[in-house]
């Protein structure tokens, strides 16, 4: 038996992930965690820029098409803008008409996809997988959270 063409083989894990900062344009290196030495905020980090970082910053310009106002912060990644970082996460920053803007720490790809459906009028959209649809009436509390709005609103008394 003959071999075919090696290019459609799966690439390697290179064992390390590179953050590149769109602030400052530093690149700061992360080598992926052992097992047995590595803590699970390591692997959360490690993964986030090798992939979800890419998916995040697409789908914030997605979002940005029917929201400019939304905007993508990627807290503590780089070594250069943050010498003393702490845990390194994703967030939005939402800037309301007023000026005022809320910040929602710790967020997802999943929850971006949840904004991109809400801000493009969209009534479902396709979970992180892409196979199942999520009514996105199913998802109010979370969306009203990166929102910037009490999940639980008590309706105004009558007078």
């Amino acid at each position: 038996m003959k071999m075919g063409a090696m290019c459609y083989t799966s690439a390697g894990s290179s064992g390390h992930a590179v953050y590149i900062c769109p602030t400052c344009n530093h690149k700061t290196l992360y080598a992926s965690p052992k097992k047995s030495r590595g803590t699970e905020q390591e692997y959360e980090t490690w993964n986030i820029i090798a992939f979800d970082l890419t998916a995040a910053r697409r789908l914030i310009n997605e979002i940005q098409k029917y929201a400019p106002a939304v905007s993508l912060r990627e807290n503590d990644f780089c070594d250069n803008c943050a010498p003393r970082r702490g845990v390194p996460y994703l967030s939005i920053a939402i800037r309301y008409d007023d000026g005022s803007e809320i910040m929602t720490n710790k967020i997802s790809t999943s929850d971006l996809l949840m904004l991109k459906a809400f801000f493009s009028g969209e009534l479902t959209y396709k979970d992180i997988d892409g196979v199942d649809t999520v009514p996105l009436l199913e998802k109010m509390p979370c969306l009203k959270f990166l929102l910037g709005e009490p999940a639980n609103l008590v309706p105004a008394e009558k007078k």
